[in-house]
């Protein structure tokens, strides 16, 4: 990655700021494990990595950025019993959601930008701007701390 100076585009959502709240020594929710709950803080993760990767390597050209591609027309959450399953798997899913092209935009115009000149990197976007995560995202050491137990967790 740092060789070839990649940018990390990570696919994340607005579930993060609506469900998400990131609690260091419950990382797993073995405390009370709830579907939403998971979903949003695996996407707030995702945002706190994606600014403590570009914190620890954009002096070598090696970017990360995060976005949500918005409520996509796909077969996500489709499933039966699932809290989407109304909106996903009927005709009201053209009334809500978004295309697949749509859907795309953000992505292509992070992957097809510089980092650094075209947009800021280590941010989280909606329709090609930045938005605002949740709270903790702007939390450094919580970043720094999800690191470092994430590394901890793979080492054991």
């Amino acid at each position: 990655m740092l060789e070839s100076r990649g940018t990390v585009i990570n696919t994340s959502s607005v579930a993060n700021r609506l469900f998400g709240h990131v609690e260091l020594d419950d990382l797993e929710q073995e405390k009370d494990y709830k579907p939403r709950k998971a979903y949003g803080d695996s996407k707030l993760e995702q945002i706190l990595f994606t600014e403590e990767f570009d914190r620890r390597y954009r002096s070598h050209s090696a970017t990360s950025t995060a976005f949500h591609p918005g409520t996509v027309a796909s077969g996500f959450s489709s499933a039966p019993g699932s809290a989407m399953h109304v909106v996903y798997s009927t005709p009201l899913r053209h009334l809500f959601l978004t295309s697949p092209k749509k859907g795309a935009r953000t992505l292509v115009f992070l992957a097809g930008g510089t980092p650094g000149a075209d947009y800021p990197t280590g941010k989280y976007f909606e329709r090609c701007k930045v938005a605002r995560p949740h709270r903790q995202a702007a939390d450094g050491a919580l970043a720094l701390g999800l690191w470092n137990r994430s590394v901890a967790m793979l080492e054991s």
